[in-house]
């Protein structure tokens, strides 16, 4: 049985162009009365490129990012095993938060990694990207116009708020303004905040005795803060002929269009800002434009439904179902902060072509000020224990109170480069006295009970 397995094992490493010291041990004669007398041979690939004669290992590892597949769909999920039985060198404070973390990354990747569709193959809906079926194989559509879009921006905090309002604010070209014609109703999309951080150079008079002056200057990094909201204009009722925009597809630095498979407008079409990174291509040109138009069915988002629907299935608040009208399929146009953007257009239009392609993390973008910081301590939120790392093994242990002190001393004694980091030593410090003053005073109890 072990010289077929070996020259099993052979055979198979010579189809992928994979050799390994071990297969060149194998006697070439019985590997070859192997290949003579073999009936029958299947290779079979889960998940990758297509499997082709001659392929290497390594050249089918490379497509598997973009096309996975499920091998198994029963077990425990990855979240159950961590725990500080698995994880002993980790702080329990952040062991403990862990698991919900991670449970939270899988059901976002599986969300945006859902594409909603009629999968009835003999349905004259059928999109060949869904994956599941939101019940789009049946019914008619129903031709929706469309009023344009706004986005609004307010200032929150920084010097540099004007300029990024200036990037995200869009007026309607149809009223000039942030609104929407007397015949559409304004659906707010949603709220979201931007921010980027930029160094400043300050400068100021440095006195000594208020008579030797001398002028000090240095960069400071400020954060500006916006929040912008995200508007788009549905029919409230019947509208004139000809009236509203012609919906022309949209894209982003990082999409094509699917109307052009560029990231562009077509003919007669221009772009307006939407969200962060997108752009929405509109066009008022009936004549020219109407060789590119797509029946459009409206917006939602995570934070809004589409009153072109036709249900109210939703809250006071979001009254509107977060689905497309019969006749209309969903398509992402945007992830903005987590948050999954979808358009509706008819069915099985945008539907050819290759499969998207997967979806991966980070879904959010990281904070503008995100400074390297070195953790020295983490502590409970009741404060009565404290975990410190060993800078040799770097593992991490319940702390004694002499090593709460040490960390106390090390905070104090070092000098601040900013003004701007002294509300966290201060916090860091407070934290320190606390657990100090709790495990001082549990082991003063102590004490008290042994000479009960």
């Amino acid at each position: 049985l072990m010289p077929v397995t070996a020259s099993a094992g052979m055979a198979f490493h010579s189809i992928i162009n994979l050799k390994s010291k071990e297969s060149l041990d194998i006697s070439s004669g019985f590997t070859k009365q192997y290949l003579d007398n073999r009936t029958n041979s299947r290779i079979e690939s889960i998940g990758g490129t297509p499997f082709y004669p001659g392929i290497t290992l390594k050249a089918w590892q490379k497509k598997i990012r973009d096309q996975l597949v499920a091998l198994d769909r029963s077990g425990l999920p990855l979240y159950y095993f961590i725990n500080p039985n698995t994880l002993p060198e980790l702080p329990t404070p952040v062991v403990k938060k862990l698991p919900r973390q991670v449970d939270m990354a899988i059901r976002c990747y599986y969300t945006f990694n859902t594409y909603l569709g009629c999968t009835d193959t003999t349905s004259p809906n059928f999109n060949f990207h869904a994956n599941a079926d939101d019940g789009s194989c049946e019914g008619a559509m129903t031709n929706f116009t469309f009023g344009g879009i706004f986005q609004e921006c307010a200032r929150l905090a920084g010097p540099d708020t004007s300029m990024l309002c200036q990037e995200l604010e869009q007026r309607n070209p149809i009223t000039g303004n942030f609104s929407c014609p007397t015949t559409y109703t304004p659906v707010l999309l949603g709220v979201q905040e931007g921010e980027e951080g930029r160094s400043h150079l300050e400068c100021h008079k440095k006195c000594t005795l208020g008579i030797f002056c001398r002028r000090q200057c240095r960069d400071v990094f400020w954060l500006s803060r916006v929040q912008f909201k995200a508007y788009w204009c549905a029919a409230n009722g019947p509208v004139a002929p000809n009236s509203g925009y012609l919906f022309g597809g949209l894209f982003s630095s990082h999409s094509a269009n699917p109307i052009t498979c560029a990231p562009s407008c077509a003919l007669g079409y221009f772009p307006l800002k939407f969200f962060n990174n997108l752009r929405m291509c509109v066009s008022q040109d009936y004549k020219r434009g109407r060789q590119y138009v797509v029946p459009f069915g409206g917006f939602f988002s995570c934070q809004a439904g589409t009153p072109l629907a036709g249900q109210h299935q939703g809250t006071a608040e979001d009254p509107h179902a977060k689905s497309c009208p019969p006749g209309f399929s969903q398509h992402l146009a945007v992830i903005s902060n987590s948050c999954q953007v979808q358009y509706c257009v008819q069915a099985s239009i945008f539907t050819g072509g290759s499969l998207p392609p997967a979806h991966l993390p980070p879904f959010t973008r990281p904070p503008s000020n995100l400074l390297a910081i070195n953790t020295v301590l983490v502590s409970n939120g009741d404060g009565d224990s404290a975990w410190v790392q060993d800078g040799q093994s770097h593992v991490w242990h319940l702390a004694h109170p002499e090593e709460i002190e040490h960390m106390a001393e090390m905070v104090i004694s070092q000098r601040l480069t900013g003004g701007e980091v002294a509300g966290i030593t201060v916090a860091v410090l407070v934290g320190l006295a606390t657990i100090l003053t709790t495990i001082s005073y549990s082991h003063q109890r102590y004490r008290a009970r042994g000479y009960r």
